[in-house]
């Protein structure tokens, strides 16, 4: 025999780079999983509450029927949700330059100028000073050129910007030179 169970009674959640992925078990108890929607080599983590500590995903929900929130466990403890969302990790990639490449906006003072996108990418331009120096170099070799400026990514909590070659395939770029 079949059994057919109440609707859910928690009120859905969603958020940023969230997605929830509602069950219904035998005893029609409602669980929910809560991950992140980043892709590739981007680095995030779940955030309940709109304060940390984050927590790495997916992360399991329970819905408590008598109040109609979803619950999650801190330390064990089962702790309501009010908000939930993917926090993107740093733009921790590096940078190695020489004959006037540079970054827009430039990196590393303070608060990142430049948020990542929906996929937890921040993307920035490959430029040159001087303003008369109009082609930049990417390496390992191959080495390619480019006008500037440039696109490149840094897929957040990765090391190595990334570019788009001459092919149309995503390299890392492990120097620039603007000759």
């Amino acid at each position: 025999m079949e059994v057919t169970c109440e609707p859910n009674p928690c009120a859905s959640l969603s958020g940023p780079r969230v997605l929830i992925t509602e069950t219904a078990a035998a005893d029609c108890s409602y669980t929910a999983e809560a991950t992140c929607t980043v892709s590739g080599l981007a680095q995030a983590t779940i955030q309940f509450n709109g304060a940390p500590p984050n927590v790495a995903f997916p992360q399991t929900l329970t819905c408590n029927s008598g109040t109609g929130q979803y619950t999650y466990l801190m330390g064990g403890v089962p702790t309501v949700v009010n908000s939930i969302e993917c926090i993107c990790g740093p733009n921790s990639c590096g940078w190695t330059f020489s004959g006037g490449a540079t970054l827009n906006p430039p990196q590393g003072v303070g608060a990142p100028i430049n948020p990542p996108d929906m996929n937890c990418i921040y993307t920035l331009q490959a430029e040159c000073t001087p303003a008369t120096k109009t082609m930049i170099t990417f390496g390992p070799p191959p080495l390619e050129t480019f006008m500037v400026p440039k696109m490149i990514t840094c897929p957040a909590g990765y090391t190595g910007y990334l570019y788009i070659t001459n092919g149309g395939t995503e390299s890392e770029i492990f120097g620039a030179n603007c000759p």
